[in-house]
């Protein structure tokens, strides 16, 4: 993403202002549009939306940018075809059931299909106050779910490229969950065809039809073991102009953004998260916050609307002292619940000596039930908010990835907030009845989030990472013969036989393990459960300390082993020698050499695959009945090498 230059940036804030302190009088616009002796009647949203982009345009091609120009399908806000009976059912009976609603009479429009794996979407449009909004569905049968991603005026007037894309997500495609990936959006009159690959695949091609596009990418990776799982995603996107040109188009995927495409050595991904003082806008704050509320939740008077959130089992009515839902921003119809409740069932009795209760939000969006929700603890109804924190962030939303929305509670001192992004872009926060909400494309991130007093005094700010980023995988280095530590008695393995020091350990009791290994310097998880797994650690007594970790798992049949994670240069194989003192690579190439392992996935070669575990600097060979072995280095832990065993379930 090309940033824009500040003197840029101000005189298009100029030309085509943001403001979020009143809803425009489109009704008023439309009046007087339809007088006698008017040319064309057209819906004016998209009349004002094809005028400011024509005069970012202008401004932004006087300074080398490529931004996005007209969308002259939308000029009289009926591109493609209107949305068959079904669709509209649909997306009717969605919207009516939700909190959140768009405005009633929303009318979709089909803009576009295409054809994945033997199935057909549906690309469905429709405008919403200032945004222009795209939902992908069967061809067959409309979405259960709707997943509907808008794009508001704002960020198309701030697009650097001729194309943006609204989202990217996975989508069922056949049996047994095969997957595909897709990408959707906007393209303007210059752009005929978006193109775009993935790590392990040729350049792709889609159409552009009615300014917008759709885009699949299906690859299915064989694992030796179980089904076959989608390891490919859209990583890179440019676009094909009319005259030829090709050009880079933002984009992250998933989490991961690919600026000059996916990398040609081993890596993995990292995200790096910059200090206050490294991005744009204030870098502390001004005032000390010694602490707050929200008067009217604590006084249990009514704000916004009438709202109760979803009880369960963390969650019962009696804990629920006051409840409302909040519309920061009028032209958006997302909505946070927000509700006061007692600390009974969810902190300890030691900590509800200090909190007496919590504040709760949970974000509401259109088209989708609300489910979720995220609280901090409070002294009690008249300190809701600590001191040093005017403002409290929940869940930070990633609509397909592409757009990072941030929405949360404000003390009752905090009387506006801004977004600084990376690129230089200040955008004004919604804030309303003390919640606020803002969204940015996540290409533009990290960013910082600053909250302002009634005197424009700074009161509190945040930092936002960013998308992750590639980087090459370190290489271990390799030690001298007579540096290497003298093999313990358990990093004496046989890959070949699955044993450790002529035993099977695979398999065994903890009883077993102890006779065959003797006594662990520390077992975890056989009293407390908690979220792990039981384990023995030698040669440590923490995870990343350890020089074998023994794992074990609960079945029918007792405690058994499933795994041994190894660390360490004393590592040694019967036939291959020290196996942790050589490069990934080359252990890769021993291991496969032996003929007792297949290589299941290349070194490296998983750092994207769609969330994989092995993701980043590993790789992996089966060996006799399913058994895997993994191996590479953790590049969070200066390189070490490791190797796991892990029995085939």
């Amino acid at each position: 993403m090309t940033s824009f230059d500040p003197l840029i940036s101000a005189a298009l804030d100029a030309q085509v202002p943001l403001r979020t302190d009143r809803t425009p009088d489109w009704e008023g616009v439309l009046a007087r549009a339809n007088r006698p002796g008017g040319r064309r009647r057209r819906t004016p949203a998209l009349v004002a939306i094809a005028a400011a982009l024509v005069i970012v345009a202008s401004a932004l091609a006087a300074t080398g940018h490529d931004p996005i120009g007209s969308l002259s399908s939308w000029l009289d806000g009926k591109p493609g075809e209107p949305a068959s009976r079904a669709e509209q059912a649909s997306f009717a009976a969605h919207n009516a059931a939700s909190f959140a609603k768009f405005p009633g009479g929303t009318q979709l429009r089909r803009l576009d299909q295409a054809s994945t794996a033997g199935k057909t979407f549906v690309l469905l449009g429709f405008k919403s106050g200032q945004s222009l909004c795209l939902e992908l569905t069967p061809a067959r049968r409309p979405a259960r779910q709707p997943a509907t991603q808008c794009v508001t005026l704002r960020e198309l007037d701030s697009s650097t490229a001729p194309a943006l894309v609204a989202s990217e997500r996975l989508l069922e495609v056949g049996e047994h969950t095969a997957l595909a990936d897709s990408i959707v959006g906007f393209a303007d009159d210059s752009v005929k065809a978006i193109e775009f690959r993935t790590a392990h695949g040729p350049w792709q091609t889609a159409p552009v039809t009615n300014n917008v596009f759709v885009g699949f990418a299906h690859e299915r990776f064989k694992r030796p073991r179980g089904p076959a799982e989608p390891v490919s995603q859209i990583e890179q996107i440019r676009a094909l102009t009319t005259n030829g040109a090709t050009v880079a188009i933002p984009f992250v995927a998933g989490y991961v953004t690919y600026p000059s495409g996916p990398p040609k050595a081993p890596s993995y991904v990292a995200v790096s998260t910059p200090k206050a003082a490294g991005l744009p806008g204030p870098a502390q704050a001004t005032t000390r916050f010694g602490g707050g509320t929200i008067s009217w939740l604590a006084d249990r008077r009514g704000r916004g609307s009438a709202w109760e959130p979803t009880t369960g089992r963390f969650l019962s009515k009696r804990s629920i002292l006051f409840s409302r839902a909040v519309q920061p921003d009028p032209g958006n119809p997302f909505e946070l619940g927000i509700f006061l409740r007692t600390a009974n069932g969810v902190l300890s009795p030691r900590q509800r000596t200090k909190y007496t209760a919590m504040l709760c939000q949970t974000e509401i969006f259109p088209l989708l039930p609300s489910s979720g929700w995220d609280c901090h603890p409070a002294l009690n109804a008249t300190h809701l908010f600590p001191a040093g924190a005017p403002f409290e962030l929940g869940g930070i939303m990633a609509g397909g990835q592409q757009m990072t929305n941030l929405a949360g509670l404000a003390a009752d001192q905090v009387a506006s907030m801004k977004l600084f992004l990376s690129t230089g872009r200040v955008i004004p926060v919604a804030l309303r009845d003390n919640a606020f909400s803002v969204g940015a494309p996540a290409i533009q991130f990290p960013a910082k989030l600053v909250a302002y007093g009634a005197r424009g005094d700074v009161l509190g700010l945040r930092v936002i990472a960013g998308p992750a980023h590639p980087i090459a995988c370190p290489t271990p280095a390799i030690w001298q013969p007579s540096k290497l530590p003298a093999p313990k008695t358990y990093q004496r393995l046989d890959l070949a036989n699955l044993s450790v020091d002529g035993k099977r350990i695979l398999g065994l009791t903890p009883a077993g393990v102890t006779a065959a290994l003797g006594k662990p310097d520390r077992a975890a998880g056989f009293k407390h459960l908690g979220f792990g797994q039981p384990a023995y650690f030698y040669g440590g007594t923490l995870p990343s300390g350890a020089l074998l970790r023994v794992q074990f798992q609960r079945t029918k049949h007792g405690t058994r082993v499933v795994g041994l994670d190894f660390q360490g240069r004393g590592l040694v194989d019967a036939s291959l020698g020290r196996l942790l003192n050589a490069t990934p690579l080359t252990l890769q190439h021993e291991l496969v050499a032996t003929g007792h392992f297949r290589l299941a996935l290349p070194y490296a070669s998983a750092s994207t695959a769609l969330g994989s575990p092995l993701g980043g600097c590993t790789g992996a060979v089966t060996g006799p009945n399913g058994t895997e072995i993994t191996f590479g280095v953790d590049p969070y832990e200066h390189a070490r090498p490791y190797l796991d065993v892990d029995r085939n379930q």
